[in-house]
C-alpha cells in the first residue's frame, strides 16, 4: 500500500539549516492504522506531507500501491493525490459552503455529473450519521460534526489511503473516541489504509495497529500497538506512555517496597485468571501489591501490576518468576533503593494507565 525509503527533509532558516526528517523508512499494510505519534516538533506533520508530496523530499522514496511518487510529473502527482485523503486538526472547511457543498467539492473538481455528485454526498452523509444536516453551515455545526464533514470530504473521491493530521486534538474527549470510532469504522468497512499523526498516546493505543514513534525526526522504536506497551524499549516511548497516568515516586511507598520489586504485565485471558494468588499458594510467598490498572488496547485488555516479594530467598523468587513467564506474563525488574525512581514510569510502561 504505502513505502518510504529513507526519506529525509530539511529547511532553511536564518538560524541555519533545520533537519525536519531523518532518513525515516517504514510500511503500511492495506486495511492498516498506522499511527505516528511524538512530541510537538518531532517531524511528524513535515513527515506527513512528505507521504503525499506537499513537501517534496530532499531525498528517499515514497511508493503508494507501487508507484514511486517523487518521480511523478505534476500532472500525474494530482491525479494519483485523488487516491489520497486527508483529515485536519481543524477541519479545514468552507465556511461558506453548506455540508453538502464541501463534501462535493472535490468531486466538482473530478468533474463529476450533478447526479453522481448528489449520490456520492447522500451515501457519505449516511456514512457519517450526518444526513440531517445537508444543509447546514459549518458555523451551526459541533466540532465533531465537523470533522464527520471533513471526514466525508476525505473520503468522496474513493481514496486507498487516509492521512490523518492531528484529527482528534481539537476535540474534546469523549468526541474524539466517537471520531476514532467512524476511522476505525471506516477502515473496516471500505478496506482503506490510515497513517494517523498525533501526540496523544491514548489515540494512538485505542486505534492503531503499529505505532512508530517520533523524536528528533526519526523513527526511534516501532511495533505493534500491543508490544509497544506490553515492552516499550527506548526511554521516550517510555515517557509517552507514562504521561497517560499519575507518577508516584517510589519513595512514597514507604515498608512496602523492598528489594524485590517487579512489574508484572498480563494480556488476553491472563488477565482475569487470579495469578498473583496462584503463586502466593504455589510457592508460598508472601506478595505486596503496590499499583496496578487494566487497560483496552482495541479489543484486547492488557493489565499490569507492581508487586513486591516479601521473601528474601533468591531461589524461590526466581522459580516464581520462571513460573509467570510460562505463562506469558512479562517481566520487568524495578530498582527500589532509588529513592528518585517513577514507580509511574516503569509500571505504567507495561500497558500505560488510565
Amino acid at each position: 500500500m504505502l513505502e518510504l525509503r529513507e526519506i529525509n527533509k530539511s529547511f532553511q532558516t536564518p538560524e541555519g539549516d533545520i533537519e525536519a526528517v531523518k532518513n525515516v523508512s517504514f510500511r503500511v499494510e492495506p486495511g492498516e492504522i498506522y499511527g505516528l505519534i511524538g512530541l510537538s516538533g518531532a517531524g511528524k506533520s513535515t513527515l506527513i506531507r512528505c507521504i503525499n508530496m506537499l513537501e517534496r523530499p530532499d531525498s528517499g522514496k515514497v511508493f503508494f500501491e507501487g508507484v514511486d511518487l517523487t518521480l511523478l510529473s505534476p500532472p500525474e502527482l494530482r491525479a494519483k493525490r485523488q487516491q489520497i485523503g486527508m483529515i485536519f486538526q481543524h477541519f479545514n472547511l468552507f465556511a461558506q459552503k453548506t455540508v453538502r457543498d464541501n463534501i462535493s467539492y472535490p468531486l466538482e473538481l473530478q468533474g463529476k455529473s450533478k447526479a453522481e455528485i448528489a449520490h456520492r454526498v447522500e451515501e457519505l452523509l449516511g456514512f457519517v450519521e450526518l444526513s440531517d444536516k445537508v444543509k447546514a453551515y459549518p458555523s451551526e455545526l459541533s466540532g465533531g460534526q465537523k470533522q464527520r464533514v471533513a471526514i466525508a470530504r476525505a473520503l468522496a473521491t474513493s481514496p486507498k489511503l487516509l492521512l490523518s493530521d492531528e484529527g482528534t486534538s481539537a476535540l474534546d474527549p469523549a468526541t474524539s473516541i466517537l471520531i476514532l470510532d467512524l476511522l476505525r469504522k471506516t477502515v473496516d468497512e471500505l478496506k482503506i489504509s490510515i497513517v494517523m499523526i498525533t501526540h496523544q498516546m491514548e489515540v494512538a493505543r485505542r486505534i492503531c495497529d503499529r505505532i512508530a514513534v517520533m523524536e528528533d525526526g526519526q523513527i526511534i522504536e516501532e511495533n505493534t500497538v500491543r508490544e509497544l506497551f506490553l515492552e516499550p524499549k527506548h526511554p521516550r516511548t517510555v515517557a509517552l506512555i507514562r504521561s497517560l497516568d499519575e507518577e508516584r515516586p517510589l519513595s512514597q511507598l514507604g515498608a512496602f517496597v523492598k528489594a524485590n520489586v517487579y512489574r508484572l504485565g498480563f494480556s488476553g485471558s491472563e488477565v482475569a485468571r487470579p495469578l498473583i494468588s496462584e503463586l502466593s499458594r504455589k510457592f508460598e510467598l508472601d506478595i505486596n501489591l503496590l499499583a496496578g490498572d487494566i487497560n483496552i488496547l482495541q479489543d484486547e485488555q492488557l493489565g499490569w501490576l507492581a508487586v513486591s516479594f516479601s521473601e528474601e530467598d533468591p531461589a524461590k523468587i526466581a522459580e516464581a518468576l520462571a513460573y509467570l513467564r510460562s505463562m506469558n506474563v512479562h517481566i520487568k525488574k524495578i530498582e527500589a533503593e532509588d529513592g528518585e525512581e517513577l514507580l509511574a514510569s516503569q509500571t505504567n510502561s507495561i500497558v500505560g494507565g488510565r
